[in-house]
Protein backbone atom coordinates (compact mmCIF):
# COMPACT_ATOMS: atom_id res chain seq x y z
CA UNK A 1 0.00 0.00 0.00
CA UNK A 2 1.14 3.60 -0.47
CA UNK A 3 1.55 5.87 1.76
CA UNK A 4 -0.23 8.79 -0.50
CA UNK A 5 -4.01 8.10 0.64
CA UNK A 6 -6.78 9.90 0.15
CA UNK A 7 -10.41 10.00 2.14
CA UNK A 8 -13.35 8.70 -0.71
CA UNK A 9 -16.91 9.82 -0.94
CA UNK A 10 -17.74 7.50 2.26
CA UNK A 11 -15.20 9.30 4.55
CA UNK A 12 -12.83 6.16 4.24
CA UNK A 13 -9.06 6.26 3.95
CA UNK A 14 -8.03 4.74 0.79
CA UNK A 15 -5.01 4.83 -1.49
CA UNK A 16 -4.81 7.53 -3.95
CA UNK A 17 -4.43 6.63 -7.43
CA UNK A 18 -1.28 7.87 -8.98
CA UNK A 19 -2.29 9.99 -12.35
CA UNK A 20 0.97 9.75 -14.06
CA UNK A 21 1.60 13.38 -13.03
CA UNK A 22 5.55 14.12 -12.09
CA UNK A 23 6.72 16.63 -9.13
CA UNK A 24 7.04 20.26 -10.79
CA UNK A 25 10.27 21.23 -8.93
CA UNK A 26 12.79 21.47 -11.04
CA UNK A 27 15.27 18.09 -11.26
CA UNK A 28 12.58 15.60 -9.21
CA UNK A 29 11.01 12.92 -11.02
CA UNK A 30 8.73 11.59 -7.80
CA UNK A 31 5.76 10.73 -9.09
CA UNK A 32 2.56 12.50 -7.75
CA UNK A 33 -1.48 12.06 -7.60
CA UNK A 34 -3.85 14.63 -8.33
CA UNK A 35 -4.60 15.12 -4.25
CA UNK A 36 -0.93 16.65 -4.19
CA UNK A 37 -1.69 19.84 -5.06
CA UNK A 38 -0.23 22.70 -3.19
CA UNK A 39 -0.66 26.53 -3.42
CA UNK A 40 2.21 28.25 -5.42
CA UNK A 41 4.02 30.77 -3.82
CA UNK A 42 3.97 34.16 -5.64
CA UNK A 43 5.26 36.77 -3.43
CA UNK A 44 4.51 39.66 -6.30
CA UNK A 45 1.37 39.44 -5.44
CA UNK A 46 -0.81 41.06 -2.41
CA UNK A 47 -1.90 37.58 -0.82
CA UNK A 48 1.57 35.63 -1.45
CA UNK A 49 -0.31 33.21 -3.31
CA UNK A 50 -1.52 32.60 -7.10
CA UNK A 51 -4.75 30.22 -8.17
CA UNK A 52 -2.65 28.24 -10.26
CA UNK A 53 -1.43 24.59 -7.92
CA UNK A 54 1.55 23.10 -8.51
CA UNK A 55 1.96 19.45 -8.02
CA UNK A 56 4.47 18.56 -5.51
CA UNK A 57 5.67 15.54 -4.02
CA UNK A 58 6.24 15.43 0.03
CA UNK A 59 9.52 16.34 -0.22
CA UNK A 60 9.27 19.49 -2.30
CA UNK A 61 5.55 20.28 -0.51
CA UNK A 62 7.14 20.89 2.70
CA UNK A 63 5.94 24.31 4.41
CA UNK A 64 2.92 24.52 1.70
CA UNK A 65 -0.84 24.25 2.27
CA UNK A 66 -2.59 21.53 0.49
CA UNK A 67 -5.64 22.92 -2.05
CA UNK A 68 -8.40 20.15 -0.63
CA UNK A 69 -11.34 20.44 -3.50
CA UNK A 70 -14.77 20.62 -2.32
CA UNK A 71 -17.62 18.63 -3.12
CA UNK A 72 -21.26 19.36 -3.75
CA UNK A 73 -23.19 19.98 -0.15
CA UNK A 74 -25.23 16.21 0.27
CA UNK A 75 -28.86 16.33 0.73
CA UNK A 76 -28.25 15.39 4.54
CA UNK A 77 -26.69 16.62 7.55
CA UNK A 78 -26.99 20.57 8.69
CA UNK A 79 -25.06 23.31 7.67
CA UNK A 80 -23.93 25.68 9.98
CA UNK A 81 -21.66 28.66 9.93
CA UNK A 82 -18.40 27.88 12.17
CA UNK A 83 -19.43 30.76 14.77
CA UNK A 84 -23.26 28.72 15.42
CA UNK A 85 -21.58 25.30 15.58
CA UNK A 86 -18.56 26.28 18.03
CA UNK A 87 -21.45 27.76 20.43
CA UNK A 88 -23.63 24.99 20.29
CA UNK A 89 -20.88 22.83 21.41
CA UNK A 90 -19.50 25.28 23.64
CA UNK A 91 -23.06 24.75 25.53
CA UNK A 92 -23.05 21.62 25.17
CA UNK A 93 -25.32 20.79 22.43
CA UNK A 94 -23.24 19.05 20.65
CA UNK A 95 -20.40 16.02 22.21
CA UNK A 96 -18.54 13.94 20.08
CA UNK A 97 -20.66 10.90 21.08
CA UNK A 98 -23.78 13.12 19.26
CA UNK A 99 -21.43 12.96 15.48
CA UNK A 100 -19.34 14.45 13.57
CA UNK A 101 -18.71 17.79 11.31
CA UNK A 102 -17.12 18.28 7.95
CA UNK A 103 -15.56 21.83 7.30
CA UNK A 104 -17.65 23.26 4.43
CA UNK A 105 -18.41 26.72 2.38
CA UNK A 106 -22.13 27.50 1.00
CA UNK A 107 -21.15 25.47 -1.92
CA UNK A 108 -19.59 22.87 -1.22
CA UNK A 109 -17.92 20.13 1.90
CA UNK A 110 -14.09 19.07 2.53
CA UNK A 111 -13.00 15.95 3.70
CA UNK A 112 -11.65 17.87 6.76
CA UNK A 113 -13.61 16.16 9.85
CA UNK A 114 -14.36 17.66 13.23
CA UNK A 115 -15.51 16.77 16.34
CA UNK A 116 -17.32 19.14 19.26
CA UNK A 117 -13.95 18.35 21.76
CA UNK A 118 -11.78 19.65 18.94
CA UNK A 119 -13.73 23.64 19.59
CA UNK A 120 -11.67 26.11 20.47
CA UNK A 121 -8.31 24.47 20.38
CA UNK A 122 -5.84 26.10 17.84
CA UNK A 123 -6.17 23.32 15.78
CA UNK A 124 -9.61 23.60 15.00
CA UNK A 125 -8.71 27.22 14.70
CA UNK A 126 -5.49 26.19 12.10
CA UNK A 127 -8.10 23.94 10.45
CA UNK A 128 -10.28 26.78 9.69
CA UNK A 129 -7.91 29.22 8.60
CA UNK A 130 -6.29 26.32 6.07
CA UNK A 131 -9.26 27.25 3.50
CA UNK A 132 -11.95 28.73 2.65
CA UNK A 133 -14.27 27.25 5.42
CA UNK A 134 -17.00 29.53 6.70
CA UNK A 135 -19.33 26.38 7.88
CA UNK A 136 -19.48 23.49 9.47
CA UNK A 137 -21.66 20.46 7.94
CA UNK A 138 -22.98 18.71 10.97
CA UNK A 139 -23.74 14.82 10.96
CA UNK A 140 -25.99 13.43 14.27
CA UNK A 141 -25.05 9.39 14.49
Amino acid sequence: MSDVQMQDENGNWVEAQPVGLMCEHPGCTASVTMDDQYERVNKNLPNGWEEEPEFLCKKHAEGRTPIRKLKPLPNYGRLMPVEGWLKSTEGGYFIDYDGHGKLATEEGISDIVVYPSMAGTDRFRKLVESGPYTHVMWFNK
